[in-house]
């Protein structure tokens, strides 16, 4: 894929623009796409347990699409500032069959909470169901295979190629317009007594 891009942009060389930058360009470009076209899903399940209304999702989660329990219909997604306006005062110690959800990202991990706080009628043995877009793979090398190398998917490597050509493009022609208005600024500073 780095070679195609390099063919896009016209530096087959790699004399502008290095290999490493060319790949970082194409993992961008593959975030994006996965991004935009929830292509790259997977389920995940969890034991409700009564009293506990916080899972911790896996490691790969880029965003939960659809959450629900076995039996019943799917939880409606929410923010924690809806939430508050909904409720109105401290919602974490409400019991009740969990109607909502919302995630929770920080820098380390990624939770999943339910409100209201499920009941011992809610427990069950992997009956929390939870739909999410993963994480695409890291392209180290040339060779990586993007979108978790799914057959289905490879028709799709042009577009990211083009992505990642197009942003390499755009940068360079953003640095050639800024270049002239940088020395221009930087020759009146200097002439000026």
């Amino acid at each position: 894929m780095v070679t195609q891009v390099s063919e896009l942009i016209g530096d087959t060389s790699n004399q502008q623009w290095s290999a490493a930058r060319i790949q970082d360009r194409l993992q961008k470009a593959q975030e994006r796409f996965v991004d935009d076209t929830r292509c790259l899903r997977d389920t995940q399940t969890f034991s409700i347990v009564a009293g506990t209304k916080t899972y911790a999702l896996a490691t790969d989660t880029l965003d939960v699409v659809r959450v629900g329990i076995s039996g019943r219909s799917a939880l409606k997604k929410i923010s924690k500032f809806d939430l508050d306006l909904m409720v109105g005062g401290d919602w974490s110690t409400t019991l009740g069959s969990p109607a909502y959800f919302y995630v929770d990202t920080s820098s380390t991990n990624t939770n999943l909470t339910l409100y209201p706080t499920p009941q011992a009628g809610d427990a069950g043995t992997n009956n929390l169901i939870v739909d999410y877009v993963k994480v695409p793979p890291v392209m180290s090398s040339d060779s990586s295979l993007p979108l978790n190398g799914q057959t289905l998917l490879q028709p799709y490597l042009d577009a990211i190629c083009y992505m990642a050509a197009a942003e390499v493009e755009w940068f360079e022609e953003s640095w050639r317009r800024s270049k002239p208005a940088c020395r221009s600024t930087k020759a009146r500073r200097w002439s000026t007594p």
